[in-house]
């Protein structure tokens, strides 16, 4: 019986738990790490959020960009929708 609950211990025991931090705690982690980010150089940052994919301008731009050209195809399709509903000639694309 000891041996059984010995052995079921073992293979549910999580190594890797850890405990929950408190909003106290995660504030002072999060003190320490920006004071070690400000006394980095900007450039090691710069490329830190490059190579994380961090740097979100560029994904601005392309998201600006696609939802410009979903926008410009629906009204492409509302406008030829309109027109064979009302029986006038369109150009074909």
């Amino acid at each position: 019986m000891i041996s059984l609950l010995l052995a079921s211990g073992i293979l549910f025991a999580n190594p890797t738990f850890a405990p929950r931090l408190t909003p106290r705690q995660v504030r002072q982690q999060a003190n320490q790490i920006i004071s070690y980010l400000r006394k980095t150089d900007p450039r090691v940052l710069r490329e830190v959020t490059n190579r994380t994919c961090r740097n979100h301008r560029p994904a601005r731009k392309n998201a600006k960009q696609r939802v410009k050209e979903d926008l410009d195809t629906f009204n492409r399709w509302h406008l030829n929708l309109l027109l064979d509903q009302a029986g006038i000639p369109r150009k074909r694309d």
